[in-house]
């Protein structure tokens, strides 16, 4: 959801009092956070990332480094692609997990351009193969809204419901927080500007058109585009589609807020609705769907 948007949500309807309020979402956050440590290991994990992101940290926060190796450990072994994708995120940036997770995310999903980006720039003993791979890569998802997703699933019975879309936009942020380091690489893979004709503009191009393509998120989508001007790829039209995905997202985002009623059930069923969403369809997918359905409306 767009920042202006993000903050409007906390600001809409009538000040609630601190019982009802303030007090009221910490609580519900501490038993959501419990109802996820009981359960598989992916709540566990987005629990951890839950912890570990919120504003201000609380004392007792775990490093970086401990998080990363913390969430290898629940990944490593599971087959699962989106715990291995929330752990090859922390383990690059902190260098400090004894597994690969993303290694084995690669295996899980060998079609996925992410994992790959990710081993090419971190691993430099596995750059030749890992573009050789990603030169063969059919798709560009890193999971995005799975942390929400993780989030909704737990959600305890008891929480009120009206304090349910605030506890799923604090998980927004967090899956907001987790991407960026795959769609960063791109850029850094693709400058400078490949000369024409040679390998490395082959694959930026087709790395574009994967990003660009997909469904995932707008910061891919926003870097694949810049991508195309670094491969040289013709009619890209950079600013214009850049402000096509913005009215995309902005009208997603006035749609799925109720200024007037926020705390209502069809407030609540909306935000619950976008989050998986979000998970199932990636956030640009989402926005598209939504955007069809509104248009489909607008019809009749």
């Amino acid at each position: 959801m767009p920042p202006d948007l993000a903050a409007g949500a906390r600001q809409t309807g009538v000040e609630l009092p601190p019982n009802l309020g303030e007090r009221a979402l910490v609580a519900a956050h501490a038993r959501l956070l419990a109802a996820m440590d009981a359960g598989s290991a992916r709540p566990r994990a987005a629990a951890l990332l839950m912890r570990q992101m919120v504003y201000p940290a609380p004392a007792n926060a775990l490093t970086p480094q401990v998080l990363a190796q913390q969430s290898a450990h629940l990944a490593v072994g599971s087959g699962d692609p989106v715990l291995l994708a929330w752990a090859a995120q922390q383990c690059v940036s902190t260098a400090s997990c004894p597994t690969d997770p993303a290694a084995a995310w690669s295996q899980v999903e060998p079609d996925n351009a992410v994992p790959w980006l990710l081993i090419a720039a971190h691993q430099p003993g596995k750059q030749a193969e890992a573009l050789t791979a990603l030169a063969r890569a059919t798709r560009y998802t890193s999971h995005y809204g799975a942390i929400s997703a993780a989030v909704l699933d737990a959600m305890p019975a008891d929480i009120p419901s009206y304090l349910q879309p605030q506890l799923l936009l604090q998980s927004f942020v967090v899956d907001g927080a987790m991407g960026g380091a795959d769609s960063a690489e791109a850029a850094k893979l693709c400058r400078p500007a490949p000369e024409a004709g040679s390998q490395r503009q082959a694959l930026c191009r087709s790395l574009a058109a994967l990003m660009v393509g997909q469904d995932d998120t707008a910061l891919a989508y926003l870097i694949g585009l810049r991508v195309e001007v670094l491969a040289g790829m013709p009619g890209h039209h950079y600013q214009e589609r850049r402000a096509a995905m913005q009215r995309l997202l902005t009208d997603t985002g006035m749609a799925l807020i109720d200024w007037e009623h926020p705390y209502s059930c069809a407030a609540v069923e909306r935000w619950q609705r976008w989050t998986r969403d979000r998970a199932a369809l990636g956030e640009l997918g989402a926005a598209r769907a939504w955007a069809a359905a509104a248009a489909s409306a607008a019809k009749h």
